[in-house]
């Protein structure tokens, strides 16, 4: 069996191996402590991005909100390049080595962006967990199968690699905070019911493995126990 986070990796795995079964297992991380949304409408706008995934389109997203006088862009990344920073007055760039850093960098956050460059992945899948559970609006490329994951009416997708959209997209998530708290409650809310936390991720996994072993000696573990053994790794 093969497993893919994206349907798309699902889709070209069944086309690579057509007698193999292949399972979309949708990602998830810890969703016990969601940070409940609120309205983020203080000034400057506040733009945090967070990965190093290299898919990360960093590019684009620096051509889209350099220019805008009104917004400051943190950039937490070990692998985007200092290159970035020529020519900004509003771009910073730096890691985040703590879970406090990181969690102090989305309270301050008007909106999260997640720019990405075309992949078949889900690239971006954490960050964007990481954000709506932070209680932050996320803008994100459509690209990866992130649609799997979410809809329009939970976070904010624009085409990748077009700076203008992205831009545009800042300003109207920005301007309209309702809207945007809104989103987020949405986007909690589907990672809460819609299979998209770590428990989910992890029953999921005992699922398929219960399945593959039908027909081996039973080890005596109930699926309620396997869980429980898999949640405490």
């Amino acid at each position: 069996m093969l497993t893919t986070l994206s349907p798309l990796n699902a889709e070209i795995a069944r086309n690579l191996f057509p007698d193999t079964k292949v399972e979309v297992v949708n990602f998830g991380i810890p969703s016990e402590n969601p940070i409940a949304p609120s309205v983020r409408s203080a000034k400057p706008i506040r733009v945090v991005a967070v990965g190093n995934d290299v898919h990360r389109d960093w590019s684009t997203l620096v051509s889209a909100l350099s220019p805008m006088t009104d917004v400051e862009l943190e950039i937490l990344s070990g692998r985007a390049p200092r290159t970035l920073l020529h020519g900004t007055s509003n771009v910073s760039l730096r890691s985040a080595r703590t879970n406090l850093e990181l969690s102090s960098a989305y309270a301050r956050a008007t909106v999260a962006v997640v720019p990405l460059l075309p992949n078949f992945h889900a690239s971006g899948i954490t960050a964007i967990q990481e954000a709506v559970l932070a209680g932050v609006p996320v803008i994100a490329a459509d690209v990866g199968g992130l649609r799997s994951y979410f809809s329009d009416d939970e976070i904010t997708f624009v085409p990748p690699e077009d700076a203008a959209a992205l831009r545009s997209a800042v300003a109207f998530v920005a301007s309209n905070g309702e809207r945007a708290s809104e989103q987020v409650r949405r986007a909690q809310d589907r990672i809460e019911k819609g299979g998209l936390n770590l428990q989910a991720y992890i029953a999921r996994h005992v699922e398929l493995s219960e399945k593959l072993l039908v027909g081996a000696p039973r080890t005596g573990l109930s699926s309620a126990n396997s869980l429980k053994q898999y949640s405490a790794i």
